[in-house]
């Protein structure tokens, strides 16, 4: 088995309009084969990132570092939708991120969270939502929660379920 370096891009002297689609960065993490992953360090929230970053299936997971920057992990995934990994992020940050990341994801998609605890704000904030979720507590202080979009039918009443 040949082993690869793990791929590190260092964005900490880019600023925030700095940072598009059509950069060297950006182009190094589309060409991701599922499964590899890179780490960015930048000192702009990774949340800004996110309509960047959830164009293809992956796995995200911020953590804030020394300072001002953030170390974020992204892995390509082979399966659709997205997943972010928050456990290192205290409130009010897994909800905004889950917010931000929930505008962008596609339809028909479904997008996985990792908390330290019940998202009960996050439940709350989506109940008139045309979001199916189901949370799940997989182990103590590590709660799964999927999200996915569903359609609106005029006559919609109460198509969320919380588990």
């Amino acid at each position: 088995m040949t082993s690869h370096s793990p791929i590190v891009l260092d964005l900490l002297h880019l600023t925030e309009g700095a940072l598009d689609a059509n950069s060297e960065w950006c182009q190094t993490l589309s060409a991701l084969e599922p499964g590899k992953s890179a780490t960015l360090r930048t000192r702009v929230n990774p949340i800004t990132l996110y309509p960047l970053l959830l164009r293809n299936p992956c796995k995200i997971h911020p953590i804030p570092a020394r300072g001002k920057t953030w170390e974020t992990t992204l892995t390509r995934s082979a399966d659709p939708g997205l997943e972010l990994d928050l456990r290192d992020l205290p409130p009010p940050a897994p909800l905004n991120h889950t917010m931000v990341a929930l505008a962008e994801l596609p339809s028909q998609s479904t997008l996985l969270i990792h908390t330290r605890f019940r998202p009960v704000f996050l439940l709350e904030s989506l109940e008139q939502e045309a979001v199916e979720i189901h949370c799940t507590e997989v182990t103590p202080g590590h709660w799964q929660t999927r999200l996915s979009q569903i359609p609106i039918s005029k006559d919609r009443t109460d198509s969320n379920s919380h588990e």
